[in-house]
């Protein structure tokens, strides 16, 4: 096992704090951004796109396989929710809509038009 080192002084930098604007998604991004934006982006300020007119926050999402979608095209089964990305897509797994808690992303499936991710 390894010992916790001190890091260097040197070379530290602050990164600036992300803005609504930045976090969100851009589904013409290869699958591994959007994935990787998503989780970067939870849970402050939470990535986001939308669907229709309404803002929905997106808080987890896996890489898929075998899913052929155009960006931000909804892919709904029976117990998955895929959003089609530039050279794939992302499994949606925990989303928020507007007015309503955090749940999984199928169970907002359901009760969505299931239109195209913007």
């Amino acid at each position: 096992q390894t010992q916790p080192a001190q890091q260097p002084d040197d070379g530290v930098t602050v990164a600036p704090k992300l803005t609504v604007d930045e976090a969100r998604i851009s589904f013409e991004r290869s699958a591994l951004e959007v994935r990787n934006h998503i989780l970067g982006c939870s849970p402050d300020p939470g990535a986001w796109c939308m669907d229709g007119e309404a803002r929905l926050k997106v808080f987890r999402a896996r890489l898929a396989t075998d899913v052929d979608a155009n960006p931000g095209e909804l892919v709904v089964t029976k117990r998955q929710v895929f959003a089609g990305c530039a050279d794939g897509a992302v499994e949606l797994l925990e989303v928020q809509a507007p007015g309503k808690r955090r749940m999984a992303a199928i169970d907002w499936a359901r009760g969505t038009s299931r239109g195209v991710l913007r």
